[in-house]
């Protein structure tokens, strides 16, 4: 029988993010810590290492602020920031010791030193894995309860990092009970938007990722995702949440449900229309992976008009749009037979003529997409929606499927279809007394006799068992 697939995930949105020294409002252009060799930067650091120890040691924390703000501007460049050079002059255990408590009441310090490490672990694993034996993680929860929400933003953007640099990172970060520690960060606060986009992203670097988190270690997000999205008119806040739920909605059908339960399903239908395609992606991932689940959770898709937008974006030029629409359709049209009317009726026959039309002309991968939306639709078809796919010359379709294509699956599913299709001209035959089985007659004239008859050598025994029904059933007396 025709199954609900679910599908390899592809990513879209970043799991790392530098922190440009821009962001302080400074044009960095004619710094000449910008064109600097090698040897010259090891050299400026080491010269900013050693002011660096001995202010520390002073306790000199205006002078060690300052300090701090110059390695900051160096390691926060855009092309090449040169952060093993740091790492390598000794000190960047102190930076991350100056993130204690008992520093909070330096907060220009905190903030560049914060800075910093934000930068260190947006490099490579190497990096993160030092800051990490380091206690970074340690430092930067504390730093969630400093009053200054700069350091905050410092403290979310580097467990950011840390949560996206790998799983190891990301199930660290849950052991230490990070999910508790953001609803108490939220809890009665009000922040600037930008600071509750760090957030977003920091929730959907700790949901992603495959073996993805169980599902009860993440569960607690929800209702924060939920009052994000209803509450937080941002674009990067809502691409943020839409990913955590693509990765949150992907698993068994209480995820689903939990989703759908959140009152959002009609935003997500919304985002499959948005004019920026990094908007598009994560919603169509969503509703992907909503339509793997039960009839009743397909229906609420429907009732919230999901079935236009997908319909729309099987033209996107974006073939990877395209393909998750196909995915999507397809799993809905794998459903009963009142949702594949749904899919038929809109707007005069459009999805089909599109679908037949992208089966015979679009890139391999789209056309593979496309016989599998067509024929899924025949598991639970009535005859008049198999008459109308056979007027749409399904059946040559699967004939040319069977001949060029060597994907087992897929000749299973196009042998399924095809039996599914003759079995109801049987029963149309024997209730007009013709005698002659009408989609026979059409599958002959299709040429489609002998390619049928040619996979009884199928080395697959269950697409052999297929054949030989169809043969024994409605082509012996042909």
């Amino acid at each position: 029988m025709v199954q609900i697939r679910k599908r390899k995930n592809e990513e879209f949105i970043e799991r790392k993010r530098q922190k440009l020294t821009g962001d302080d409002g400074r044009n960095d252009a004619l710094d000449p810590i910008f064109q600097q060799d090698n040897f010259q930067i090891v050299e400026y650091f080491n010269t900013l290492a050693a002011s660096f120890c001995e202010y520390l040691k002073a306790s000199d924390f205006d002078n060690l602020a300052q300090v701090a703000e110059k390695i900051r501007r160096a390691v926060s460049r855009d092309e090449k920031p040169p952060l093993q050079q740091l790492i390598n002059t000794g000190i960047v255990s102190h930076i991350i010791q100056l993130l204690d408590y008992d520093y909070f009441q330096y907060d220009v310090l905190m903030n560049e030193c914060a800075w910093i490490m934000a930068n260190i672990a947006s490099g490579p694993e190497h990096h993160v894995k030092f800051l990490i034996d380091n206690q970074i993680i340690f430092y930067s929860l504390n730093m969630l309860d400093h009053p200054n929400e700069n350091v905050k933003d410092n403290a979310v953007w580097i467990l950011s990092n840390v949560a996206g640099d790998s799983l190891e990172g990301r199930k660290s970060l849950l052991d230490k009970e990070i999910v508790a520690r953001i609803e108490k960060l939220l809890d009665g606060h009000s922040y600037q938007t930008n600071f509750i986009a760090h957030v977003s992203w920091l929730i959907s670097n700790l949901t992603r990722g495959k073996p993805y988190p169980e599902y009860h270690e993440v569960e607690p997000f929800v209702p924060i995702i939920q009052f994000f999205v209803q509450n937080v008119q941002n674009d990067e806040v809502l691409n943020n949440c839409m990913w955590a739920l693509s990765y949150l909605s992907d698993g068994t059908d209480e995820q689903i449900k939990a989703v759908l339960e959140m009152g959002i399903t009609k935003k997500i239908v919304e985002m499959l229309a948005h004019e920026e395609p990094h908007m598009v992606a994560p919603a169509l991932r969503v509703v992907g992976n909503l339509v793997t689940g039960g009839d009743s959770f397909t229906d609420q898709l429907i009732e919230n008009q999901v079935i236009p937008p997908l319909a729309m974006l099987l033209s996107s030029p974006k073939k990877i749009f395209r393909k998750e629409a196909c995915w999507s359709l397809s799993n809905i049209m794998a459903g009963p037979s009142y949702q594949i009317e749904e899919v038929f009726n809109y707007n005069n026959r459009e999805i089909l003529r599109k679908l037949f039309q992208m089966a015979a002309t679009d890139d391999l991968e789209i056309r593979r997409e496309c016989v599998f939306c067509i024929t899924n639709a025949c598991n639970d078809a009535t005859l008049q929606q198999i008459q109308v796919l056979v007027e749409f010359e399904i059946i040559q379709l699967i004939v040319e499927t069977l001949q060029n294509n060597n994907d087992t699956i897929v000749t299973k599913g196009c042998l399924e279809a095809l039996e599914i299709i003759l079995n109801f001209g049987k029963d149309m035959a024997h209730a007009s007394q013709l005698g002659k089985n009408p989609f026979v007659i059409k599958l002959a004239q299709a040429q489609g006799l002998q390619v049928v008859e040619s996979l009884q050598s199928h080395p697959e025994n269950e697409i052999y068992e297929i054949v030989s029904r169809i043969i024994d059933d409605h082509l012996d007396f042909e």
